[in-house]
């Protein structure tokens, strides 16, 4: 099972779509989402490249032996390395709406 399987299917569950239907009014579906947002998932600037680095450290032979190294590595990432991560976000947030929506820097 890849990445994107293990931890995205738990977001497309019926019960998990109808919670947020009913908790949060204002959320913007994959499907809404302008092609031009910004993308704020701290995982495509913060993570992924240290995971990268973590995993590739070390020759995989096959698939299965670099799906096993990624979820090890994700298993194994300290919170001090996440709570920059978190707290940087609420800023990205507030850059996109003094873009209006539009491009942003890193």
């Amino acid at each position: 099972m890849d990445i994107s399987a293990r931890f995205g299917a738990a977001h497309k569950a019926k019960v998990v779509q109808a919670w947020r239907e009913s908790e949060l009014p204002d959320f913007i579906s994959a499907e809404e989402w302008p092609a031009w947002s910004p993308d704020l998932n701290p995982l495509d600037y913060n993570l992924w490249s240290y995971l990268e680095s973590k995993v590739w450290a070390t020759p995989h032979p096959n698939l299965d032996s670099l799906r096993a190294a990624l979820i090890r590595e994700w298993d194994e990432i300290d919170d001090a390395l996440l709570r920059p991560v978190v707290d940087a976000y609420p800023k990205g947030l507030r850059a996109v709406v003094r873009a209006r929506g539009g491009r942003i820097e890193k």
